[in-house]
């Protein structure tokens, strides 16, 4: 066997293993931006959150910054603008830390590049069936959704693509008010 075709079936192999290495640790992409003392947080879905002080909204239990990783999908290309990165660096396992001991490994499902500098992430969260991940960021911003139907529990985090700070809001999907629906309006006949 030549070296030559030696070197080219190591260099599959190593592909093709390359994402079953990668998946065995989710790669962080966020993190608390300032870390409080605060004790690991278990959600009861029976179990009503304190409200934010000052917040007009009871729904919002607190709020907080974090630091995302804006490199991972977009990375800032040699002429300074950011692209969509290659296929191949795509991690299969995401860890987000909203809060100090509140913490997900999101499974990536898809990844969608609307344009070269627009991508979509869309997963589920490990050992939460009916919870969902979405990930949409810009070489402007990003927004980052991941909602829990069956605890009711939502977190949105608004960010700067480029410093990566944003902030995150947890909703208590429970202490939101219902919505009636007012009724319909008739249209004058002319």
């Amino acid at each position: 066997m030549s070296l030559f075709f030696r070197r080219r079936v190591m260099l599959c192999v190593s592909l093709v293993l390359s994402p079953i290495i990668a998946s065995a640790e989710a790669t962080e992409i966020v993190r608390p931006l300032a870390e409080e003392s605060a004790p690991a947080i278990t959600r009861d879905a029976n179990v009503a959150a304190e409200p934010v002080a000052g917040s007009r909204q009871p729904y919002v239990s607190r709020v907080g910054h974090i630091r995302f990783d804006s490199n991972l999908f977009l990375p800032v290309s040699p002429s300074g603008t950011r692209q969509r990165a290659h296929a191949q660096s795509m991690p299969s396992e995401l860890s987000v830390t909203f809060f100090p001991g509140l913490g997900f490994v999101i499974h990536v499902e898809d990844v969608s590049h609307i344009s070269n500098d627009t991508v979509v992430v869309q997963g589920r969260v490990e050992g939460q069936p009916t919870a969902s991940f979405t990930l949409t960021e810009t070489s402007d911003s990003f927004l980052i959704t991941l909602q829990d139907i069956t605890n009711a529990w939502l977190y949105r985090v608004v960010g700067d693509t480029d410093s990566g700070v944003g902030e995150v809001t947890e909703i208590d999907q429970m202490q939101i008010p219902p919505v009636i629906d007012s009724p319909p309006i008739s249209l004058p006949d002319n």
